[in-house]
């Protein structure tokens, strides 16, 4: 069964007033037109753990500038209390915290791409405009891959009727 056919969740983080950092919230946009359930978000907040200990599976989107401009990644996500909690929670603790609340988590994945500008301005800079519909093909493929028991054992009973 792929997270698609179970119950998934998008999440775009970013500011849309801040050029290539509007890539999550623009995704979510894009996706949400094709049906798919998304939030976006300016940074992942503690109150996103009561919704995500419903879903099997979560796609974090976001802009990096730690990579080359216009570079997507995939990588999975585990849940990992931060030390200190501050206004906002890294996707690791939000996941943590799903994890405390609601026994379980779900499977998670960030599909970044690489920020040229981050400055403040609407529109995304040229690399990023051109790789964005890889970003949306990579979200649209984890979303579409099977859920494997070993990704989230409570995930997998539950989406197998199991549970």
């Amino acid at each position: 069964m792929s997270a698609r056919a179970g119950r998934a969740l998008v999440v775009g983080v970013g500011n849309p007033l801040r050029r290539d950092d509007a890539a999550g919230p623009l995704a979510a946009q894009r996706l949400a037109a094709e049906g798919i359930e998304t939030r976006a978000l300016h940074q992942p907040l503690p109150e996103l753990a009561a919704e995500l200990a419903h879903v099997a599976v979560v796609v974090f989107v976001d802009a990096d500038r730690s990579v080359a401009p216009g570079a997507v990644h995939v990588r999975r996500i585990d849940a990992r209390p931060d030390a200190a909690w501050s206004h906002a929670l890294s996707i690791e603790a939000v996941l943590a915290l799903t994890r405390a609340l609601a026994g379980r988590a779900p499977a998670a994945f960030a599909v970044t791409i690489g920020a040229a500008d981050l400055g403040v301005g609407e529109g995304l800079s040229a690399p990023v405009a051109a790789a964005f519909e890889t970003l949306l093909a990579r979200v649209r493929e984890r979303l579409d891959a099977p859920l494997e028991a070993e990704e989230d054992p409570a995930v997998a009973s539950e989406v197998s009727g199991d549970a």
